[in-house]
């Protein structure tokens, strides 16, 4: 039997990378990822790439093993996150320079449930 340490280690990674799972799905069904942060994302990235190369420095697989498939999970994400930035034009929160959005609508308006479209800037 493996030592304690070593089953508490594999018992968080299953959990920590299944937790990614749930909004993976959610992303892949729905194809929209607006509540997700890009910058949260990028960072969580950046952080769970370090844990992978100090898993592989210790020769920990647990570690390695875990962060990986967290990020695999995690790139499945920003790849959706960056899709959806590209075809809403490539703004930063999906409205166009004027600041509507592609509905042809304004926060305000879209908040309401008014079509603002055929108004004119002010």
């Amino acid at each position: 039997m493996a030592p304690l340490d070593t089953l508490v280690g594999l018992a968080a990674a299953v959990l920590t990378s299944a937790s990614y799972v749930p909004q993976v799905r959610k992303c892949w069904r729905t194809r929209q990822t607006e509540d997700l942060s890009l910058r949260m994302l990028l960072i969580l990235s950046g952080g769970i790439g370090l844990w992978v190369v100090y898993g592989l420095l210790r020769g920990d697989a647990v570690i390695v093993l875990a962060n990986g498939v967290s990020l695999m999970l995690l790139g499945n994400l920003l790849y959706f996150k960056l899709a959806e930035r590209t075809r809403a034009g490539g703004t930063r929160s999906g409205r166009t320079r004027s600041g509507r959005t592609r509905a042809g609508r304004t926060r305000a308006g879209r908040a309401a449930g008014e079509d603002v479209s055929r108004e004119t800037p002010s």
